[in-house]
């Protein structure tokens, strides 16, 4: 019998050492995570918690990538995008398991339409920019585009992406978005021929 309760009390102290047994759920900061830039990646912060909520600081989580095609992590719940998507990381404490998606958007480029190189003077006309992803589709942003033009005495532009063309003379404008840019190089003349002589006021 005495025997018995010295194995049975080694087995609680193991049990208790490992902390597997006490873990009620694992924290997962930032909640709501998105990776925007294939350089910089993601850090993923993992606690267990007790039924008290108190972390343990005696218990590992391990990091694993459920979407190996959409992003990889390492030991230590740095993640880095591989493409845009949704991706999928499990973390596992003794028993316990939780996963976390991942927004990824990797912004390629951004394109301005309507796509004109030339305007006469006194023309007003709103531009649209729309962020394209590495895999070609339409990004949603949510801080919006920056406007910006070169001249602002030749062509001014507000933050909704109105321009208007003061003076003649070329200027570009920059639509800044998702941590990269795109621009429209504008020439403004006072009017514009075609071949025979008529006045052309077409969008190029």
């Amino acid at each position: 019998m005495r025997r018995a309760v010295i194995i049975c009390t080694g087995l609680l102290a193991v049990t208790s050492f490992c902390g597997c047994q006490r873990v009620e759920k694992i924290k997962v900061t930032p909640e709501r995570p998105l990776i925007s830039s294939k350089t910089d990646g993601l850090q993923l912060k993992a606690v267990a918690l007790d039924k008290d909520g108190k972390e343990l600081a005696d218990v590992r989580v391990v990091f694993k990538t459920l979407t190996p095609t959409m992003a990889t992590v390492d030991g230590q719940g740095k993640v880095t995008a591989v493409q845009s998507g949704d991706a999928t990381i499990l973390m596992l404490a003794g028993r316990i398991s939780k996963s976390v998606n991942i927004q990824i958007q990797i912004a390629k480029k951004i394109v301005i339409k309507p796509f004109t190189r030339n305007l006469m003077l006194g023309v007003r006309k709103q531009y649209k920019a729309t962020v394209i992803d590495d895999r070609d589709q339409p990004m949603i942003t949510g801080e919006g585009v920056k406007w910006s033009t070169s001249d602002p005495e030749t062509i001014t532009v507000d933050k909704y992406g109105n321009i208007k063309t003061v003076k003649e003379g070329r200027a570009t404008i920059t639509a800044f978005a998702a941590g990269i840019k795109g621009t429209a190089e504008i020439t403004v003349k006072h009017e514009e021929m075609d071949k025979e002589g008529v006045l052309d006021t077409r969008e190029r």
